[in-house]
Protein backbone atom coordinates (compact mmCIF):
# COMPACT_ATOMS: atom_id res chain seq x y z
CA UNK A 1 0.00 0.00 0.00
CA UNK A 2 2.94 2.67 0.65
CA UNK A 3 4.45 1.64 -2.51
CA UNK A 4 1.39 2.21 -4.34
CA UNK A 5 0.73 5.87 -2.58
CA UNK A 6 4.68 6.76 -3.09
CA UNK A 7 3.96 5.74 -7.29
CA UNK A 8 0.71 7.46 -7.59
CA UNK A 9 2.46 10.61 -5.62
CA UNK A 10 5.41 10.40 -7.77
CA UNK A 11 3.54 10.26 -11.33
CA UNK A 12 1.53 13.38 -10.22
CA UNK A 13 4.07 15.47 -8.78
CA UNK A 14 6.50 15.14 -12.08
CA UNK A 15 3.34 15.09 -14.41
CA UNK A 16 2.68 19.11 -13.00
CA UNK A 17 6.07 19.51 -12.72
CA UNK A 18 5.99 20.90 -8.58
CA UNK A 19 5.80 18.73 -5.51
CA UNK A 20 3.28 18.03 -2.81
CA UNK A 21 3.61 20.24 0.25
CA UNK A 22 0.87 18.31 2.38
CA UNK A 23 0.46 15.22 2.82
CA UNK A 24 -2.51 13.36 0.47
CA UNK A 25 -6.12 13.74 2.13
CA UNK A 26 -6.34 10.30 2.77
CA UNK A 27 -3.49 9.98 4.28
CA UNK A 28 -3.70 10.36 8.46
CA UNK A 29 -1.86 13.22 9.72
CA UNK A 30 -0.57 13.45 13.65
CA UNK A 31 1.40 15.89 15.26
CA UNK A 32 2.64 14.17 17.93
CA UNK A 33 4.79 10.57 18.73
CA UNK A 34 2.41 9.79 21.21
CA UNK A 35 -0.56 10.36 18.87
CA UNK A 36 0.96 8.36 15.87
CA UNK A 37 2.09 5.38 18.16
CA UNK A 38 -1.07 3.00 17.97
CA UNK A 39 -1.12 4.16 14.04
CA UNK A 40 0.96 1.47 11.68
CA UNK A 41 0.73 3.26 9.29
CA UNK A 42 1.20 5.15 6.44
CA UNK A 43 0.74 8.48 7.77
CA UNK A 44 2.10 12.19 8.20
CA UNK A 45 3.86 12.82 11.13
CA UNK A 46 4.03 16.71 11.37
CA UNK A 47 6.28 18.04 13.50
CA UNK A 48 7.31 21.36 11.72
CA UNK A 49 7.43 24.42 13.99
CA UNK A 50 7.56 22.58 17.41
CA UNK A 51 10.74 24.28 18.75
CA UNK A 52 12.87 20.82 18.60
CA UNK A 53 16.26 20.45 18.96
CA UNK A 54 16.93 16.84 18.49
CA UNK A 55 14.10 13.84 17.37
CA UNK A 56 11.42 13.83 20.00
CA UNK A 57 11.32 10.55 22.58
CA UNK A 58 9.90 7.66 21.05
CA UNK A 59 9.95 8.25 17.27
CA UNK A 60 12.13 5.54 16.84
CA UNK A 61 9.90 2.83 18.08
CA UNK A 62 6.98 4.39 15.61
CA UNK A 63 6.43 1.97 13.07
CA UNK A 64 4.95 3.29 9.24
CA UNK A 65 5.93 6.73 9.11
CA UNK A 66 5.70 7.66 5.20
CA UNK A 67 5.85 11.05 5.13
CA UNK A 68 8.08 13.10 8.33
CA UNK A 69 7.79 17.03 8.72
CA UNK A 70 10.69 18.25 10.51
CA UNK A 71 11.01 22.07 9.19
CA UNK A 72 11.79 25.37 11.05
CA UNK A 73 13.05 23.33 13.85
CA UNK A 74 16.16 24.17 15.80
CA UNK A 75 18.48 20.80 15.67
CA UNK A 76 21.17 22.07 17.36
CA UNK A 77 21.75 18.47 19.34
CA UNK A 78 21.62 16.67 16.10
CA UNK A 79 19.84 13.80 14.40
CA UNK A 80 20.40 10.79 16.84
CA UNK A 81 18.17 8.23 15.95
CA UNK A 82 17.51 8.92 12.43
CA UNK A 83 18.93 6.09 10.18
CA UNK A 84 15.93 3.87 12.19
CA UNK A 85 13.50 5.30 10.45
CA UNK A 86 13.43 3.36 7.18
CA UNK A 87 10.01 3.34 6.24
CA UNK A 88 10.14 6.92 5.71
CA UNK A 89 9.58 7.90 1.71
CA UNK A 90 9.16 11.82 2.44
CA UNK A 91 11.61 13.54 4.65
CA UNK A 92 11.21 17.47 5.23
CA UNK A 93 14.21 18.71 7.24
CA UNK A 94 14.31 22.35 5.03
CA UNK A 95 15.14 25.35 8.11
CA UNK A 96 16.10 22.89 10.66
CA UNK A 97 19.10 24.56 12.18
CA UNK A 98 21.89 21.67 10.48
CA UNK A 99 25.13 21.97 10.00
CA UNK A 100 26.15 18.34 9.23
CA UNK A 101 23.98 15.24 8.67
CA UNK A 102 25.32 11.96 10.65
CA UNK A 103 26.09 9.12 9.22
CA UNK A 104 23.34 7.35 9.41
CA UNK A 105 21.38 9.04 7.42
CA UNK A 106 22.26 6.46 4.68
CA UNK A 107 20.13 4.10 6.51
CA UNK A 108 17.11 6.29 4.64
CA UNK A 109 16.79 3.79 1.68
CA UNK A 110 13.75 4.10 1.25
CA UNK A 111 13.33 8.05 1.29
CA UNK A 112 12.23 9.58 -2.02
CA UNK A 113 11.76 13.03 -1.46
CA UNK A 114 14.42 14.90 0.56
CA UNK A 115 14.31 18.55 1.70
CA UNK A 116 17.54 19.76 3.03
CA UNK A 117 16.95 23.62 2.10
CA UNK A 118 17.93 26.97 4.27
CA UNK A 119 20.41 25.21 6.53
CA UNK A 120 24.18 25.45 7.27
CA UNK A 121 25.52 22.49 5.65
CA UNK A 122 29.54 22.38 4.61
CA UNK A 123 29.10 19.06 3.36
CA UNK A 124 27.53 15.75 3.02
CA UNK A 125 28.41 12.32 4.44
CA UNK A 126 29.66 10.02 2.14
CA UNK A 127 27.12 7.40 3.46
CA UNK A 128 24.61 10.32 1.25
CA UNK A 129 24.94 6.70 -1.19
CA UNK A 130 22.65 4.56 0.82
CA UNK A 131 19.72 6.91 0.17
CA UNK A 132 19.63 4.14 -3.25
CA UNK A 133 15.29 5.28 -3.85
CA UNK A 134 16.05 9.29 -3.71
CA UNK A 135 14.21 10.60 -6.74
CA UNK A 136 14.61 14.17 -5.37
CA UNK A 137 16.83 16.47 -3.33
CA UNK A 138 16.76 20.06 -2.39
CA UNK A 139 19.71 21.54 -0.99
CA UNK A 140 19.63 25.15 -1.75
CA UNK A 141 20.37 27.65 -0.02
CA UNK A 142 23.42 25.98 2.49
CA UNK A 143 26.96 26.69 2.23
CA UNK A 144 28.24 23.49 0.39
CA UNK A 145 31.48 23.92 -0.84
CA UNK A 146 32.51 20.31 -2.28
CA UNK A 147 29.86 17.27 -2.97
CA UNK A 148 30.87 13.48 -2.27
CA UNK A 149 32.15 11.55 -4.85
CA UNK A 150 29.25 9.21 -3.64
CA UNK A 151 26.85 11.65 -5.14
CA UNK A 152 27.23 9.88 -8.65
CA UNK A 153 26.12 6.61 -6.73
CA UNK A 154 21.87 7.92 -6.79
CA UNK A 155 21.20 6.21 -10.10
CA UNK A 156 17.70 7.29 -9.26
CA UNK A 157 18.00 10.60 -8.69
CA UNK A 158 16.28 13.09 -10.76
CA UNK A 159 16.01 16.35 -9.69
CA UNK A 160 18.93 18.03 -7.46
CA UNK A 161 18.34 21.50 -6.66
CA UNK A 162 22.05 23.32 -4.95
CA UNK A 163 20.71 26.96 -5.54
CA UNK A 164 22.66 29.67 -3.10
CA UNK A 165 25.60 27.36 -1.73
CA UNK A 166 29.69 28.41 -2.34
CA UNK A 167 30.06 25.38 -5.03
CA UNK A 168 33.67 25.93 -6.53
CA UNK A 169 33.84 22.83 -8.62
CA UNK A 170 31.28 19.45 -9.26
CA UNK A 171 33.08 16.06 -8.91
CA UNK A 172 33.05 13.54 -12.06
CA UNK A 173 31.52 11.25 -10.33
CA UNK A 174 28.27 13.23 -10.49
CA UNK A 175 28.18 12.40 -13.95
CA UNK A 176 27.68 8.94 -13.02
CA UNK A 177 24.20 9.84 -11.69
CA UNK A 178 22.33 8.75 -15.32
CA UNK A 179 19.26 9.60 -14.54
CA UNK A 180 19.15 12.94 -13.62
CA UNK A 181 16.75 15.47 -15.70
CA UNK A 182 17.51 18.37 -13.68
CA UNK A 183 20.30 20.15 -11.89
CA UNK A 184 19.37 23.73 -10.39
CA UNK A 185 23.22 25.36 -9.72
CA UNK A 186 22.45 29.18 -9.56
CA UNK A 187 24.59 31.75 -7.68
CA UNK A 188 27.49 29.01 -7.05
CA UNK A 189 31.07 30.02 -7.49
CA UNK A 190 31.61 27.20 -10.73
CA UNK A 191 33.92 27.95 -13.35
CA UNK A 192 33.48 25.02 -15.04
CA UNK A 193 31.52 21.72 -15.38
CA UNK A 194 33.56 18.02 -15.27
CA UNK A 195 34.37 16.77 -18.34
CA UNK A 196 32.42 14.26 -18.36
CA UNK A 197 29.10 16.31 -17.86
CA UNK A 198 28.25 14.92 -21.14
CA UNK A 199 27.14 11.46 -19.56
CA UNK A 200 24.28 13.14 -18.33
CA UNK A 201 21.84 12.11 -21.49
CA UNK A 202 18.61 12.54 -19.47
CA UNK A 203 19.21 15.75 -18.55
CA UNK A 204 16.93 18.71 -19.49
CA UNK A 205 17.46 21.18 -17.65
CA UNK A 206 20.49 22.76 -16.50
CA UNK A 207 20.54 26.41 -14.50
CA UNK A 208 23.86 27.93 -14.26
CA UNK A 209 22.99 31.74 -13.82
CA UNK A 210 25.02 33.74 -11.24
CA UNK A 211 28.48 31.51 -11.81
CA UNK A 212 31.54 33.11 -13.28
CA UNK A 213 32.01 30.71 -16.07
CA UNK A 214 33.52 31.75 -19.42
CA UNK A 215 32.41 31.76 -23.11
CA UNK A 216 34.71 29.27 -24.04
CA UNK A 217 33.18 26.56 -21.03
CA UNK A 218 29.73 27.37 -21.73
CA UNK A 219 29.73 26.49 -25.60
CA UNK A 220 31.53 23.29 -24.29
CA UNK A 221 28.69 22.47 -21.86
CA UNK A 222 26.23 23.56 -24.66
CA UNK A 223 28.18 20.65 -27.58
CA UNK A 224 28.76 17.98 -24.73
CA UNK A 225 24.12 18.77 -23.61
CA UNK A 226 22.99 19.21 -26.92
CA UNK A 227 19.46 18.45 -25.80
CA UNK A 228 19.41 20.28 -22.55
CA UNK A 229 17.61 23.68 -22.14
CA UNK A 230 20.64 25.32 -20.22
CA UNK A 231 20.54 28.93 -18.99
CA UNK A 232 23.61 30.80 -17.75
CA UNK A 233 22.03 34.17 -17.42
CA UNK A 234 24.14 37.31 -17.81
Amino acid sequence: MLRIWFLFAVLCVFGAGCFPTKAPEKMDTYKAVDAAAKHTGPYYLDLNGQSLSRLPEGITKLSGIAKLGLRNNDFKDGLTGIGALDSLVWLDLGQAGLTELPDEFGNLKNVTMLYLSDNKLGSLPSRISGLSALVYLNLDRNKLKTLPPEIGKLKNLKWLRLNFNQLTELPPEICEAGNLERLYLRRNKLKALPAEIGKLKNLKWLLLEGNSIPDAERERIRKALPGCNIEFGF
